[in-house]
């Protein structure tokens, strides 16, 4: 995979892109990165041209320092850079958790660019007030301790061989995922989700879907994706038996079948 940095910004990872194959942009969830979908990579490179995406503030992409910086619309502004300096005329984007809301709003907003969406263990709801006191409150430290919560001085990947347990709530790589992003970053993206009626965005969502659902999810558990297959009537959905939230790092094989044949399928 090759290196790219967009904008001087924006880190992502790529292989040789071929003229003719269809084109996979992959979107990780909150305090993740690129390195999230690695083990993707070897099922899909032969097939596709492949962008692997670090999110801002995320992996190798710049750290951003204030709470406007992680508007959705500030995240859509560098898919769309991505699209334009890889020349990348459209897509199908997969996604998961946190980066199903990135993708979502992209799709909403340059729909003539996305070929189909994967959303990979979403949540798409309508505002939570309170839950969004409660991340303004814990934000509120910010503004006074700011570099202590900057996240990692060197930006970087994990690896995620390195957390075998691959359980919904692993302290280890929580812990560990947060203090290479920030919390600062973390909390943002945080509030800035629970700001945007999501569930309204998707209903408008035209192009065919894919939806991945395990149904031993903890973090979003499995009613959130019957929710989301109610609000896109015409969306697809898998339940995967007995996976949790981060069903893309325990189902490799499963999901590249599913999603090799859902970007084969016709429209």
């Amino acid at each position: 995979m090759q290196e790219v940095l967009v904008r001087q910004k924006i880190a992502l990872q790529k292989n040789e892109f071929k003229a003719g194959r269809e084109t996979l942009i992959f979107i990780h969830g909150l305090a993740g990165s690129s390195s999230a979908w690695s083990d993707h990579v070897d099922g899909f490179s032969g097939q596709f041209n492949l962008v692997l995406l670090d999110l801002r503030g995320h992996g190798k992409s710049h750290r951003y320092l204030e709470f406007s910086d992680y508007q959705p619309s500030r995240f859509s502004e560098d898919i769309d850079a991505v699209f334009s300096e890889l020349s990348i005329s459209n897509a199908t984007l997969v996604s998961h958790s946190f980066g199903c809301l990135v993708a979502l709003e992209y799709v909403a907003k340059r729909p003539d660019r996305i070929k189909k969406a994967v959303f990979i263990s979403p949540r798409f709801s309508a505002p939570n007030r309170a839950l969004l006191l409660a991340s303004w409150a814990a934000s509120v430290p910010m503004r006074f301790i700011g570099t202590l919560f900057s996240g990692s001085p060197i930006p970087r990947r994990l690896d995620y061989k390195n957390f075998p347990r691959n359980t919904d709530f692993n302290p280890r790589r929580m812990c560990s995922d947060i203090a290479n992003t920030g919390l600062r970053t973390y909390l943002h993206c945080i509030r800035h989700a629970l700001r945007v009626n999501h569930e309204r965005k998707a209903g408008l969502v035209e192009c065919p879907v894919l939806l991945v659902h395990g149904d031993a999810d903890r973090v979003f558990p499995f009613k959130h994706a019957l929710h989301a297959q109610r609000v896109i009537p015409h969306a697809r959905l898998v339940c995967v038996p007995k996976a949790n939230h981060v069903v893309v790092l325990t189902h490799v094989d499963l999901l590249h079948a599913e999603i090799e044949n859902f970007v084969a399928a016709s429209a």
